[in-house]
């Protein structure tokens, strides 16, 4: 006669695989497809949040990786996309200030 336990047990184990999947693995997925959507939509003249906190506007574009920001003084300075931490509006025309 065979143990039932063991079955048991193995068939728990990829219940709690199951619920981690659902629980943390595919938010996650969706949280970076989300995140690289918007990274790709920001445009010039999009206000943005750099992940160190600074505040922009973005002025121009160079290749696709990376963004002139203009920050509090109006100086243009090239920040990397990934650099963003979001994209809180069309913001500001060239000429206000930030």
């Amino acid at each position: 006669m065979k143990d039932p336990t063991g079955m048991s047990f193995l068939i728990s184990i990829l219940l709690v695989f199951v619920v981690m999947y659902f629980l943390m693995l595919r938010p996650q997925a969706k949280r970076q497809k989300e995140r690289e959507a918007m990274l790709k939509k920001v445009t010039k003249g999009d206000r943005v949040v750099t992940s160190g906190g600074f505040y922009g506007n973005v002025v121009g574009l160079k290749g696709d990786d990376v963004l002139v920001i203009k920050f509090g003084d109006n100086r243009p300075i090239d920040v990397s996309r990934a650099a963003i931490a979001a994209v809180i509006g069309h913001g500001a025309v060239e000429g206000e200030s930030a």
